[in-house]
């Protein structure tokens, strides 16, 4: 990747990695080999606290909470020979803009999960989208990150970047694939959620020193597992979305859960431990949002098995046959959870 340290001003360069490729340690040694200083923006707060934690040792990094602190930390950021920011989109603003396009040497700019500034950036965080706009004016190399860019939205950003940027580049090293795809994958008909229930309870009961993620697709359902839980005696962890940061602190005290359970905040970023199931409890029907939830598993080498509604790759027909495997399956299950809860 020696070639993204030459990246000119006024160019925008899409790299496309499945999750868990090294995008981080890439981008660790772009600064570091790099004569560029490098800004690095994420949508997400708990990924960026995450960069910030790996990178802190270094005098010439910094981290921008909120926009009120940027003229501080642009005191420091002119006097470091090649400074690292962090930040979030919404810590920046007008100023700060003006400021990248006056700079006669440019940062590089690394804009991490780009494909969430389309998704999010037209409908709740509006200030996503907006920071895309600033960017690109302000003439600054780019640098896009992602692992499931939908066509649709590759397309969108050819025709957008096109119109303010002097040079597109995209580069391509597996988009919407997984580096570790899971050993097995249990596929179930949407039509039939009591049987993934009942087969992820069985699987919490008997697989007891594993650990387990399974998302949900509401906040209340996440309450209500770990409640399931709980009186049950299992250790259990529970994430939704702006609870990230808090999640991150409960599993620092207790590190290896027997199971997770999260809403879509945990499809994105944050470290996990080695997971040997992952659940995703409804039928997403897209398969970026798939990709992402499933690619949690295997990021640090483990072997894991896949339970969801979601088959992107195989035919009705192949997809029957699997599902009607998991159907007798489930006779056993009836069996051996009746047996459990006399």
């Amino acid at each position: 990747m020696a070639s993204l340290h030459l990246i000119p001003d006024s160019s925008f360069v899409l790299f496309l990695a499945p999750p868990a490729w090294g995008k981080t340690r890439m981008i660790e040694e772009l600064w570091r080999e790099g004569e560029r200083g490098i800004i690095f923006i994420s949508p997400l707060r708990a990924l960026a606290l995450e960069v910030h934690e790996r990178f802190k040792k270094s005098k010439e990094v910094f981290y921008l909470e909120g926009q009120g602190e940027w003229r501080d930390v642009q005191k420091k950021f002119d006097k470091a020979s090649k400074p690292f920011l962090i930040a979030t989109p919404e810590c920046l603003h007008g100023e700060f803009y003006d400021y990248l396009e006056s700079l006669e040497k440019r940062p590089l700019i690394v804009i991490d999960e780009f494909h969430l500034f389309y998704l999010w950036g037209e409908t709740f965080r509006p200030h996503l989208f907006e920071s895309l706009m600033g960017f690109a004016l302000s003439k600054a190399p780019i640098l896009g990150l992602s692992a499931t860019m939908a066509p649709e939205l590759i397309q969108r950003w050819k025709f957008e970047f096109s119109l303010s940027m002097d040079h597109l580049f995209l580069i391509d090293l597996g988009n919407q694939t997984l580096l570790k795809p899971p050993r097995f994958k249990h596929f179930y008909f949407s039509f039939f959620p009591e049987m993934f229930r009942r087969r992820f309870i069985y699987e919490l009961l008997h697989n007891q020193k594993e650990t387990f993620l399974y998302f949900c697709s509401r906040r209340s359902e996440v309450d209500q597992w770990l409640d399931f839980c709980a009186r049950r005696g299992i250790s259990a962890l529970g994430c939704k979305g702006g609870e990230v940061q808090s999640f991150i602190e409960s599993l620092k005290k207790c590190p290896e859960p027997q199971v997770i359970f999260s809403t879509s905040a945990l499809s994105h970023g944050v470290n996990l431990p080695p997971l040997s199931k992952v659940f995703i409890g409804e039928a997403l029907g897209r398969k970026d949002f798939w990709l992402q939830m499933a690619g949690r598993g295997g990021r640090k080498g483990e072997q894991y098995e896949l339970f969801s509604f979601d088959e992107f790759e195989e035919s009705l027909k192949n997809k029957t046959k699997r599902f009607l495997k998991e159907f007798f399956f489930d006779f056993k299950v009836k069996w051996k959870l009746l047996i459990n809860f006399e």
